[in-house]
Formats: C-alpha cells, structure tokens, sequence
C-alpha cells in the first residue's frame, strides 16, 4: 500500500543526518512573521535549557513575551530576531540578544511510500484496557480512553488526517517516532494526568525524532500531562500549548510558536542532537 502519493500529501522522511547538526538550537521558534509572544511564557512556569540556545525567530519588539516565569539557558544563549516584553517577576539567564534567523533544520523530512495499514478508520481504545500497538498507519486518529496502558512496538507510528488523544494512562515504548501527517493532519492531544516516556529511534531515518506534526494551529496540547521524550519535538506549523501544571522533558523542541501557561514546566536537555552525532 502507498501511503501518500498525492503531494498534497504533506512529506516526511529520509533525514540528512548533517541536517540537524549540534549547532541547532534546542529549542526553535520557527515563525518569523511579526508574531506577538511567538515564544510566551505566562504564569508561574518554569523552561530550563540544559545545553544549546534558545532562539526566536519572530521579528516582533515582543517576540518573546514573559509574565511571572523563568527562562534559564545553562549552556548557550537566548537569541531573538525581534525583542522581548517582561511583565512581573521574570527571570531570563542569560540575558537575550539579537540574532539573526535560524533555518529549519528538518524541511528536508519526506514521507516513505510504503508502509503497512494497522486501521483505516479511528481507532478506538477503551477505558482500561491494556494494548500493545504495532507500527504502521492509522488513519483518521487515535483516541485511547481513561486508565488505559499502552506499549508501542519499537517503529514509525503514522497518524493520516486524525487526532491522537491521549487520556489519563500510561503509555511507553523503545525506538518509537509518531507522525501526524495528512492534508488534515491531526492533533497531539494530552489529557490530564496522563502519563507518557518514550524512547526515539536510536539510527535510521528517524533517529532522534519522538513526536512530529504536520499540522497547522495549536495542534500539540499538554493539560496537566507528565511526558518524557527522548527525541525531539517537531511541528513546523505547530504552535505548542503546555498548561496546567504540565511536566515535560525532551532534548529539542522545533515548532512555529510555544505558548507555556500557568505552571507549566519544561526541562530541554539539548543533548544529544536529535537527527546528528
């Protein structure tokens, strides 16, 4: 089966390991429209950077925006195209300066062509039950129910134009990448009090990459979830809302725009590159 021969159908892998250098940023705010708070960081939340820049692209004078949050790089710099707007009591380390934009380093990510079919319809997995899923296709999303415990099989799990709806549960697996793709790609939706570590790919294509979203909007959304990646984050269209007292530690988050809110907590480890050596 193909899975996308359209070309509307938006592309994925075969990643140039040079693409993703150290040099990139461990965390990139890719917009670089006039975007207010394109990088917004309110209430009471915390985004340490244990290694590598912070950087945003967005060349408005408020680019990035804080109220009553911290933002600590222990190893690198603070970069933005635009400027920064503090409100309250704000803490950035070190202090942010002027850079000039930073490139995507996954535009080059394509879709495979063949990959086997697990559901062509919404798969829906009750409150509950105990699964261990297989990689392939899901078309038209997942959805797994309250208390449900999930093992995802090491492998590429494709989400063709559909959500994935993660409830309260817990959910692990070694060597595994998700992939929201589609002309109506989907959303990352993270309930409450769920719970989820996962392990990326350690070679191969998708070596170092855990979640990945083709998407457009606030299409990654945490609400008092606990996640542990150990690849990165990408979604070149994606705005990423953490909330609600959300704990989240991953090596690299690429995305459009990052919106943190009250409580929200986020460790960025920067190391080692997703996509390098």
């Amino acid at each position: 089966m193909r899975l996308c021969a359209p070309s509307r159908w938006l592309g994925l892998i075969t990643l140039c390991a040079t693409l993703a250098a150290a040099q990139t940023p461990s965390v990139l705010i890719l917009d670089d429209s006039q975007k207010l708070g394109s990088l917004s960081l309110g209430g009471d939340n915390t985004l340490v950077v244990e290694q590598g820049d912070v950087q945003v692209n967005s060349s408005h004078t408020a680019a990035l925006s804080a109220f009553n949050s911290s933002l600590e790089v222990k190893q690198g710099k603070i970069g933005v195209v635009g400027g920064v707007q503090t409100l309250g009591k704000v803490s950035l380390t070190p202090k942010p300066v002027s850079n000039a934009k930073v490139a995507d380093p996954y535009a080059a990510l394509k879709l495979p062509t063949e990959v086997p079919i697990k559901s062509r319809q919404k798969l829906f997995v009750h409150a509950g039950k105990e699964m261990t899923l297989s990689p392939g296709v899901y078309f038209g999303g997942l959805s797994f129910g309250s208390g449900c415990q999930i093992t995802f099989e090491p492998g590429v799990y494709y989400v063709g134009n559909g959500d994935i709806y993660f409830a309260d549960g817990t959910y692990r697996g070694a060597g595994v990448t998700i992939c929201l793709y589609g002309n109506a790609a989907g959303k990352f939706v993270l309930g409450n009090k769920c719970d989820i570590n996962l392990t990326a790919p350690t070679e191969g294509d998708f070596k170092g990459l855990s979640f990945i979203s083709y998407a457009s909007g606030l299409a990654i959304t945490l609400q008092e979830a606990n996640l542990t990646l150990s690849g990165a984050i990408y979604g070149p269209k994606v705005q990423v809302g953490m909330f609600m007292k959300s704990q989240v530690k991953v090596p690299q988050l690429v995305a459009l725009n990052l919106t943190m809110g009250t409580g929200a907590q986020m460790t960025v480890t920067g190391s080692p590159a997703a996509g390098g050596e």
